[in-house]
């Protein structure tokens, strides 16, 4: 589409070698443009727009644009112009890092802009869309011209001639008050040329070219030999080359005269060339290019990559020094004895069981992983007869006894299982150790149908599984889906926290794939219902779209290591009651933040106060993923008495960018006490992740599995 000042304009005709700069894009590449040792490449559809650039002829790099389709690309004088669908216009004058968007009064898609020698910069789109500005600066006006739609084709361009400014799309030129129709052009056209001898060529549809040597004022048609449609054509090496459709390149050699084929290699749809003199660009479907190459040509030998990342600076300031072990030790002394008093109220409202547990479950209870425990109480059952005396001996002998456990427990399922006995999986997984289930899993299959019955039939087999003996040592329990819509943990919570559970170590409520619900259609209820009743509980996941915590302090696990928050919106009143919680031993804490979207009204500041909490002395692995506000976090966490405690940050599955990371490079001395800082599975371009490892040489950094171009819009990886 648009053609720089020749560079190189030279007159000899120079052999050319094609050759693919780029094989494959998301966007088709609409127009190239070249000048003073850069060159631009612009396309996209829809909210696809895509700018890339090159500054040393050898490596690609991706420029900021306007979300919306792309189609041309323009240098004029410092500045880089931009158009594309629904009438963006764009001008950036810090060679696309930045673009301040122009408003004009128009919808339609904008093909190519110009300025003239007066200048006067013009806009030209669809639907005979005419635009000019009277000088820099000034406001964008539409210009009346009175020609009829039949003769608006696609691919409209500008370009400027002597006689005027033309438009080949109308087949003439504006002349600042009418519009010129010279003699012999016809047709439907598309793109122009002029070369140093002053002949202009323009090129169309259906392979058609037309000639004039006389300024613009009358043309000739000359044969370029085929019937494909021709969309552009720049001069190059010595003479005319145009590109169109099934990789069509033509060349002539004697001033437009007469045509012959280039071979390209290619069958993509070719769309736009741009020449540096000796050599060109050519833009293609799906991000292809092609450059052409004279020999001898030094055009970009030695051109620096003026787009490199620039070497970050790191900031001298002082890291934030933890505070001691022997320090955090007696925090925790003080703040798990106040947990230890404020679950006591909660205990104090459970139901007590009926029967007082023995002298041998009470053993077992105080530790729960002695195989020695397990073995008396077996001895103990089977002198009185109980099949669970032998499932014991047979299950605590190991592997090798492992068939003949397996064996017994069928054979004397129902005295062992009660209720559970007629469930199956995949409603009902269980696992044994010692004689006893000690893992378990309850959902809905979503592979059957479901009726209005489903929560209830989860919640019969989840007390079903409670109130069994055989249950009475579970450490392990996960709660998947309980229906598809409206899928409420509230009274899976509620019939968990009417019974004391002093041997659950590990709850997991929400294990299900975007298959069987989305995240935003679930609910956790109160979770403060848990307190007390399962007050050694030492990892909890939560998987919901939205859930209650209580109120700050209200929640109370003391011998809890492990938190992990699941959700596509974490809200306010749910950091602050985590930051406000009893819970001294925690020791990882992972929070998905998500996107206002879908319930997340945090803003940055609100995370101030749990980056300076000092209520988790035990804390070596934060995880604030799956953010918005990923960037905004970079410039703080070095600030944070809670990272200069740990050693594993994880800020990955949200929208972080190279933005953030250049800001956690400058203050990469308050981050290199971590062991591991993990920044995968978002938007981080390997060249400054590579920087940030530079940085904080002793820090492993995970950069993996990048989820995309980090100038499209953003998104978490969580959110419905």
């Amino acid at each position: 589409m648009a053609k720089s000042k020749a560079v190189d304009q030279t007159t000899a005709v120079k052999q050319l070698a094609v050759s693919t700069f780029r094989a494959r894009g998301s966007a088709h590449v609409l127009s190239t443009e070249v000048g003073d040792h850069l060159a631009y490449f612009s396309g996209g559809y829809g909210r696809g727009g895509e700018l890339y650039s090159t500054s040393d002829g050898k490596k690609l790099v991706r420029r900021q644009s306007p979300e919306n389709g792309l189609r041309g690309i323009r240098i004029i004088g410092d500045e880089l112009w931009l158009t594309g669908q629904w009438g963006t216009l764009a001008v950036s004058r810090d060679r696309g890092a930045s673009w301040t968007t122009i408003s004009v009064a128009t919808r339609e898609c904008l093909w190519d802009v110009v300025r003239d020698a007066k200048g006067v910069t013009w806009v030209h789109g669809t639907k005979g869309t005419l635009l000019k500005s009277a000088k820099p600066g000034a406001p964008f006006r539409a210009v009346k011209h009175g020609l009829r739609n039949r003769d608006e084709r696609s691919n409209p361009r500008i370009e400027l001639v002597p006689a005027g400014v033309m438009f080949v799309l109308f087949n003439g030129y504006w002349d600042g008050a009418k519009f010129v129709k010279p003699a012999g052009l016809t047709g439907a056209n598309t793109a122009l040329a002029i070369a140093p001898s002053g002949t202009i060529i323009i090129v169309g549809d259906k392979g058609a070219a037309f000639r004039s040597t006389d300024g613009g004022v009358s043309y000739t048609p000359v044969t370029t030999g085929i019937a494909a449609d021709l969309d552009d054509v720049a001069f190059v090496a010595g003479g005319f080359i145009a590109v169109g459709d099934k990789g069509t390149l033509r060349r002539s050699e004697n001033d437009g005269v007469t045509w012959k084929p280039l071979a390209s290699g290619v069958k993509h749809h070719l769309w736009s060339i741009g020449s540096w003199g000796a050599g060109a660009f050519v833009g293609g479907d799906h991000g292809l290019i092609l450059r052409l190459d004279s020999p001898g040509d030094t055009y970009w030998k030695g051109a620096p990559d003026q787009f490199a990342a620039k070497p970050v600076a790191v900031a001298n300031v002082s890291p934030l020094q933890a505070t001691t072990a022997a320090e955090r030790d007696k925090r925790f002394a003080k703040l798990f004895a106040d947990a230890e008093a404020a679950v006591k109220p909660y205990a104090a409202k459970l139901a007590q069981p009926k029967a007082k547990p023995d002298d041998h479950v009470k053993a077992i209870l105080a530790n729960l992983d002695d195989v020695d425990e397990y073995k008396v109480y077996g001895d103990v059952l089977q002198a009185a007869g109980d099949p669970r005396g032998e499932l014991i001996a047979l299950q605590t002998a190991g592997k090798a006894k492992a068939k003949a456990a397996g064996k017994h427990l069928a054979q004397h399922r129902a005295a062992l299982l009660g209720a559970l006995a007629e469930l199956s999986e995949p409603n009902v997984t269980l696992a044994w150790a010692n004689g006893f289930i000690a893992k378990a899993r309850i959902a809905y299959d979503a592979n059957e149908d479901e009726d209005d019955d489903t929560e209830a039939e989860v919640l019969g087999w989840l007390v079903a599984l409670l109130d069994e003996p055989s249950a009475r040592f579970l450490q392990d329990l996960t709660v998947g889906i309980v229906q598809t819509v409206d899928n409420s943990y509230d009274a899976v919570i509620r019939e968990i926290g009417r019974r004391p559970r002093p041997a659950l170590r590990s709850l997991f409520l929400g294990d299900f794939d975007s298959e069987q619900t989305e995240i935003s259609w679930s609910s956790v209820g109160d979770l403060t219902k848990l307190c007390g009743a399962c007050d050694r509980l030492e990892r909890l996941t939560l998987k919901s779209g939205s859930m209650n915590l209580g109120k700050p302090g209200q929640l109370v696990f003391p011998r809890l290591r492990e938190l992990t928050v699941i959700t596509g919106g974490l809200s306010k009143e749910s950091l602050k009651a985590i930051v406000a919680a009893h819970l001294p031993s925690l020791e990882t804490l992972q929070l998905y933040l998500g996107t206002e979207n879908y319930g997340c009204n945090l803003k940055r500041k609100d995370l101030d106060a749990l980056l300076a909490s000092e209520r988790l002395p035990r804390l070596t692995r934060l995880g604030l993923v799956n953010s918005e506000l990923a960037d905004e976090l970079c410039a703080v966490l070095h600030l944070s008495p809670l990272v200069a405690q740990v050693k594993q940050l994880d800020l990955s599955l949200g929208t972080l960018s190279d933005a953030g990371v250049s800001t956690l490079t400058t203050y990469a001395k308050g981050l290199a006490h971590l062991d591991k800082l993990d920044l995968g599975r978002s938007y981080v371009s390997p060249a400054a992740a590579k920087q940030l490892q530079k940085a904080l040489p002793n820090t492993e950094v995970i950069a993996d599995y990048p989820r995309g171009d980090q100038f499209r819009e953003r998104y978490v990886s969580i959110g419905e």
